[in-house]
């Protein structure tokens, strides 16, 4: 018996706080800098007369979009410029099919949008699941942030006690209580100006009030007074010093402010930063980096040991690598769409994604050598890559433009790279082979 399977649309709720925690926290927007520019630090290697400018900036965009929502969404039309399409004006649902694969589907959620009806996807647009953050079959998000979304909302709301800590200690609100005396001994909160007869006085909160009252209105008056006193206007330095003082005394009688009978300032609570904010600070910046895959010490300042120097640059490769050949990946397919030859005269039903694949034109990155400089001579002495290749490698590891580069012929026969490796290695015993920064087992196996 085949089961219905039910179409879930993912969760917008979810992708608009992934995508302000991406544009907002400051660790995040470092790390996709970084990133940026070595991923996209070369040219593209595809055909000649590709818009290299057009497919870097759909590729920045492709990689924006994914680092928020895990996916790209992607409009593409054979002959029209592509375009991602943002996920704030579509609906994206995802379900299973009969073999169990998954099927996601883009409808418009555009009000003004009448070419496109709200219960049928969207034409000529894609969405690219090939970067490893599938989106769950309850609609939910996994995108390659979401697991900081806690830790992020935890700094902010330590941050934001912090401050309001610091605030109450600059500007300490005022607390009063009742006096103890008072409480036990309230026939003495009362004073007369006039003889009254003590057993016929009843104590109410309407004569407290008017008490009270009396008492604020003595101090408007002192204040008034004290205001429309001017100091007299002297000269030079005493002068200045009489107006300072005269003004410093108005400042403070102007705060002054009266308490209610049978009442007194107290001191409040202390305020108080939460507990070591820093080290757990440190603790979610170092999540972000290593879930991100950028090493903390090409950000900020850290304090590495040069036997780590190695890993940390291999990380970085590592993840430069990774994002290189999922964005290439989808940018094939990108172009594979658009420059398919337009359909025939006749209507005849085309399968644009088989078609797309069929074409397999070829666009990738230049990889971001993982070796050194002598290892990359070496394989070259050896005859294991090209001058062709070792000039490319090289100019992508000093950073280097192919117009810098001398032309592309090989200065050097087989024989004369063997002889010089011979020379070198008999000449200088510490240069018979590359350096490393990893170093070896005592058995000599490697890492």
């Amino acid at each position: 018996m085949q089961s219905n399977l039910r179409e879930v649309f993912l969760d917008f709720e979810q992708a608009r706080a992934l995508a302000s925690i991406y544009s907002t926290y400051p660790t995040i927007r470092i790390c996709r800098d970084l990133l940026l520019q070595y991923i996209f630090e070369r040219p593209l290697i595809g055909p000649k007369d590709m818009d290299q400018d057009m497919w870097r900036r759909l590729g920045i965009d492709i990689f924006d979009q994914v680092m928020q929502i895990g996916i790209a969404i992607i409009a593409a039309k054979p002959g029209q410029t592509p375009a991602v399409v943002p996920w704030q004006v579509c609906r994206v649902s995802v379900t299973l099919d009969d073999n169990y694969h998954r099927v996601m589907k883009v409808y418009s959620n555009r009000m003004h949008d009448h070419l496109q009806s709200a219960a049928t996807p969207m034409a000529n647009v894609y969405v690219l699941d090939v970067f490893g953050f599938s989106p769950s079959l309850d609609g939910s998000l996994n995108a390659l942030i979401r697991p900081l979304q806690y830790s992020i909302h935890l700094v902010r709301d330590q941050i934001d006690c912090t401050i309001a800590a610091d605030r109450a200690r600059a500007r300490p609100p005022c607390f009063a209580e009742v006096r103890a005396n008072d409480a036990v001994a309230p026939a003495q909160e009362v004073t007369y100006d006039y003889y009254a007869d003590a057993t016929s006085v009843q104590r109410n909160s309407m004569n407290t009030y008017m008490r009270n009252q009396s008492a604020v209105e003595q101090l408007e008056a002192q204040q008034e007074a004290l205001r429309s006193q001017s100091a007299a206007p002297g000269e030079g330095l005493d002068g200045s010093t009489s107006r300072n003082v005269s003004n410093s005394v108005k400042n403070a009688i102007g705060s002054i402010v009266p308490m209610p009978i049978g009442q007194q300032v107290a001191r409040g609570p202390d305020c108080h930063a939460p507990d070591s904010l820093v080290d757990r600070m440190r603790f979610i910046e170092q999540e972000v980096f290593v879930l991100l895959g950028v090493p903390r010490s090409f950000c900020m300042h850290d304090i590495t040991v040069r036997h780590d120097a190695g890993m940390l640059h291999c990380t970085m490769t590592r993840t430069v690598h990774m994002w290189q050949r999922s964005i290439a990946e989808a940018l094939v397919f990108v172009y594979n769409v658009c420059h398919n030859s337009p359909p025939p005269k006749k209507r005849k039903r085309v399968d644009v994604q088989k078609t797309a694949k069929e074409r397999n034109v070829e666009l990738r990155f230049e990889l971001m050598p993982r070796v050194s400089v002598p290892e990359l001579t070496l394989a070259y002495d050896k005859g294991l890559i090209t001058w062709k290749a070792y000039q490319r490698q090289m100019a992508t590891f000093c950073g280097m433009q192919d117009e810098d580069l001398a032309p592309h012929t090989d200065p050097w026969t087989k024989e004369e790279r063997l002889a010089q490796l011979t020379n070198r290695g008999a000449g200088v015993s510490d240069v018979s082979g590359p350096s490393t920064e990893f170093k070896k087992s005592k058995d000599q196996g490697g890492i």
